[in-house]
């Protein structure tokens, strides 16, 4: 029974019993290879399960022989306290392995016929079953995508993915060299990559929350000096951000102007924006030099408040690894406008001193952290908790994340402390209804 080890790892991954080969006409639905089988919500619940995993911030990285996915100009400063590195490519071995263990009995069609195969790329993925997987998978989920979008929205989309494919011939290339040496390696990366970004969808009553995207290419001088063993002779850049769409009714003013918040709000963060430079722009940061990679989380979403995880992580060629920023964007639908402190907390209370203790006293609490600590973590705490980029607000109470190596070392990776809402009373601002907060996300990390 070859497919024996399949069945006993989607087992354990989503906790569920193989059951023996099924005969009839349910056979054909659910069988893998007419071995052990696992019905369809055991496989996808062990995808979820292997997704959830990745939202671990800087999921997007894939770091092999000191290369990056994730993008950057020249070497990036870390953004305040929050820098850290980007997942290692053994978690991304484990996304792809799951992708192939897991959809290939149950895989959409592919996304082109392989008889009239033309580019490269095409070429490649007709020849590889991993990425005939990976494709399968990624027209699926832009089918659904556009399925759940108005006519103008899922317009938008397809034109985000005819950009990405163009983008993806350039980066990929058939004969490169550096980073790009492996043309397979790299479109299974992107693919990936692209595919998790195009189920990233939220739903809240008629309204969606769905993703944009922008691709960038730039080579280099074929006069230039090679940066480093892996660099390509080019760079490159992704941005993505949230949209809101809405059916079968027009945008109101408060959805139009968080769209056009968000998308503003990470465009700078990619590019590192500071007051001398409030003209520096997306397509003119990426260079040759190396790349630069922006998406978000959706933490949590209603129709009064949404709250958008924005990470942006860069690479230079050469370097040791990437780094990656985050910074919350909170924002009132009701009230048209981003959140402030005095919408939390009394100005005129000691807030700042409550949090840090509480915050202190969780980040202690916590087995696999406690001994990462440093005695002295009072005034990076303090730093971290006042800053509202930092805070994760919902119905059952305040996150505060901490930045890499802000309060420990890089193995302490990016802590979070929970504190609930009845503990800060005191403190609160009189008009804060903790109640009609988001829910909590689903199976966020803690």
């Amino acid at each position: 029974m070859p497919e024996l080890p399949r069945c006993h790892l989607i087992q354990q991954l989503a906790g569920s019993r193989c059951a023996a080969p099924k005969t009839g006409a349910m056979a054909n639905r659910s069988t893998i290879s007419n071995a052990f089988i696992c019905d369809k919500s055991t496989a996808e619940n062990a995808l979820s399960l292997a997704k959830n995993s990745f939202r671990v911030v800087g999921w997007l990285g894939r770091q092999e022989n000191g290369f990056s996915s994730t993008v950057g100009g020249n070497s990036i400063v870390p953004k305040k306290s929050r820098l850290i590195h980007l997942v290692n490519l053994s978690m991304r071995s484990l996304h792809i392995l799951l992708l192939i263990f897991v959809l290939s009995p149950f895989a959409a069609a592919q996304s082109f016929d392989c008889k009239l195969a033309k580019s490269p790329r095409e070429h490649a993925v007709c020849s590889d079953e991993k990425l005939k997987v990976l494709d399968s998978a990624i027209s699926a989920a832009y089918k659904s995508l556009r399925a759940q979008l108005s006519p103008d929205s899922a317009a938008l989309v397809q034109s985000d993915q005819r950009e990405w494919l163009q983008w993806l011939d350039v980066v990929c290339p058939a004969h490169g060299r550096g980073i790009a040496d492996d043309m397979n390696r790299c479109l299974e990366n992107e693919y990936a990559n692209r595919e998790r970004d195009l189920r990233q969808v939220v739903h809240i009553g008629s309204t969606v929350i769905f993703l944009r995207s922008h691709f960038l290419f730039k080579t280099g001088s074929s006069n230039e000096e090679r940066l480093a063993d892996n660099d390509p002779g080019f760079g490159y850049g992704s941005l993505r951000w949230p949209q809101i769409d809405i059916q079968p009714s027009r945008l109101n003013s408060a959805y139009t102007e968080w769209n056009s918040a968000v998308k503003k709000k990470a465009a700078e963060l990619a590019v590192g924006i500071d007051p001398e430079d409030k003209n520096a722009t997306f397509e003119a940061a990426v260079d040759a030099s190396g790349t630069i990679d922006s998406f978000y989380t959706v933490e949590g979403a209603n129709d009064r408040f949404i709250d958008v995880s924005l990470i942006d992580s860069g690479y230079g060629w050469g370097a040791a690894h990437p780094l990656t920023g985050q910074t919350s964007f909170l924002w009132w639908l009701d009230r048209n406008r981003e959140l402030t402190i005095s919408d939390v907390f009394n100005p005129h209370s000691d807030w700042q001193d409550r949090l840090t203790a509480l915050a202190i006293s969780n980040l202690r609490a916590q087995p696999d952290l406690k001994d990462m600590l440093g005695d002295d973590i009072e005034k990076a705490v303090k730093e971290t908790v006042s800053d509202p980029v930092s805070w994760t607000p919902n119905r059952d109470g305040l996150t505060v994340t901490f930045g890499q190596y802000a309060i420990g070392p890089y193995a302490a990776g990016m802590p979070e402390a929970h504190i609930n809402w009845s503990d800060l009373k005191p403190y609160l601002a009189p008009d804060l209804q903790p109640t009609t907060l988001p829910d909590p996300t689903p199976n966020r990390p803690r």
